[in-house]
């Protein structure tokens, strides 16, 4: 009784999923622009288009009809569900990183647009395999009953992971930073005469992308104005916030954002770290001892800062855990004011980085911020980008995947024009070069590591109760006393009176 009920259910989903176009929006239909995506026959299709056009839905909506085989536009991807006259194909649905396409390719779509009947077997078990990247767990491999597999693949993934594999339906979201990247996925889809989909919105700097997406015989440009979209075409307030929200972006990246234009058209600029690729791990809790090190670039509307934490191992490695800007509206930033935003980042009040770097071309910084803070000496601009490639190719930097998110687009984005620095965007940047030039000797990890709080202050107690014993002899009037007060440890010195 209890499995003829299941198999109600669950004919019930299969039937509602395949026979509506937004399972949970009973009303929602196809708009015209859609419907001539969907329709078009060519091999490769580029879905060149705004933000918030509804791209991701609609490339993830026509792949799950492919795996259904019941494409309402497609007669050459709809037949009958039949495993014995299917034939199986392999899928790849690629994305910037894991956590995207879990939470966005996968469980927003995917998993809404596919009847769970479709990839569990007769025991009723999900038939899901997992994987791990940098610690992240995410869905590897979905196998479903009519034999198709298909495989979620990261951008951020080693190059070798996606060679010498053909496929027969490639999706990919937003553009790859590479084109080494493009061009094999290209070519595993073309082994097998299969079909491929990106839906990207042109703001990747790269015109060497540009040109190979352009000009290449076998690629299909389709260009998807947001205008279309009836979330907004039927919307005028809401398309007036969007377009509110962009007011303050240059022309040419305001067209890129609402129509699909490209942005870095015939710029004359080239990336200068167009051939790294940073090290990024899932963002973890760094342990109290762990020694931190802050970089400020300091200026009047826009400061840029990065934290850096260092994991004391035999060799060291550096995590940039924290990167980031502070915008001031409308007036003058003072020293204090950005100390004061700083400070939030700290594990605890009395906190001290072991060292607090900042550009010294701010004279009133430093003069607010003397005996805190040093300046970076070295202002030797090719030093300062060699140590930083250095760095992070050899993998002694390496980037918290949220926290220093920011410092990873700066990096992708740092660009030079007739031999000079391209002087946009690149605060975070150049507190990284300065940490680069910066970096302080290493430290070994302690016998004990402190894990609490209270761990911390007793490990900073010991350290000073060791160095005044040293010192003692400087003067034999000074009596030196330790209390605890709110938790933290103050050194308290009394002069005896002659």
């Amino acid at each position: 009784m209890l499995i003829q009920q299941i198999m109600k259910e669950e004919s019930r989903e299969k039937d509602l999923i395949e026979n509506r176009f937004i399972p949970w929006i009973p009303s929602a239909r196809s708009f015209p622009e859609q419907k001539a995506f969907f329709r078009d026959p060519t091999k490769t299709k580029l879905v060149r288009t705004g933000n918030r056009a509804a791209k991701t839905f609609s490339t993830h909506r026509d792949l799950a009809w492919k795996i259904m085989r019941n494409h309402p536009y497609r007669k050459d991807w709809r037949q009958p569900y039949d495993k014995s006259k299917s034939t199986p194909k392999k899928m790849w649905v690629c994305g910037p990183t894991f956590e995207f396409l879990m939470e966005v390719s996968w469980e927003m779509y995917l998993k809404r647009f596919i009847p769970r009947w479709y990839y569990t077997n007769d025991a009723g078990e999900e038939m899901i395999t997992h994987g791990k990247y940098k610690g992240y767990e995410y869905v590897e491999k979905v196998y479903f009953r009519n034999g198709d597999v298909l495989e979620f693949k990261s951008y951020m993934q080693n190059i070798l992971t996606k060679m010498g594999r053909a496929i027969d339906v490639a999706v990919l979201d937003e553009m790859p930073p590479k084109i080494m990247v493009i061009s094999e996925i290209v070519t595993r889809v073309f082994d097998k005469s299969g079909d491929m989909t990106m839906g990207f919105t042109p703001l990747n700097p790269d015109e060497d992308i540009k040109n190979y997406l352009e000009k290449h015989p076998r690629l299909n440009t389709h260009t998807w104005p947001l205008l279309s979209n009836p979330l907004y075409g039927k919307d005028p307030e809401k398309y007036q916030r969007v377009l509110d929200e962009y007011a303050h972006l240059p022309e040419a990246e305001k067209n890129a954002r609402l129509n699909g234009d490209w942005y870095y058209e015939n710029t004359g600029e080239e990336l200068i770290f167009g051939d790294v690729v940073p090290e990024t791990v899932v963002d973890f809790e760094v342990p109290h001892y762990w020694r931190r090190m802050i970089v400020v670039d300091p200026a009047s509307h826009r400061t840029g800062f990065a934290i850096f934490a260092e994991q004391p191992l035999e060799e060291p490695i550096w995590y940039c855990i924290h990167a980031g800007e502070l915008f001031w509206d409308g007036k003058l930033a003072e020293a204090g004011d950005i100390e004061r935003e700083l400070d939030r980042y700290k594990p605890y009040p009395t906190f001290k980085y072991v060292k607090a770097i900042y550009d010294n071309a701010e004279a009133w910084f430093n003069a607010h911020s003397k005996g805190k803070w040093s300046p970076c000496i070295e202002k030797n601009k090719k030093a300062q980008i060699m140590s930083m490639r250095n760095i992070i190719v050899n993998k002694k930097l390496v980037f918290f995947q949220n926290g220093a998110s920011k410092a990873i687009q700066q990096i992708y984005k740092y660009k030079q024009k007739d031999g000079k620095i391209v002087k946009k965007n690149d605060h975070i940047v150049d507190c990284i070069q300065y940490f680069a030039r910066e970096i302080p000797r290493p430290q070994k990890e302690p016998e004990t590591s402190p894990t609490t709080q209270e761990d911390v202050v007793n490990c900073h107690m010991q350290q000073l109760r060791n160095k005044w014993s040293r010192n003692s002899t400087e003067d034999p009037r000074t009596e030196r006393r330790f209390t605890m007060v709110g938790g933290f440890a103050h050194k308290i010195r009394n002069r005896r009176s002659r």
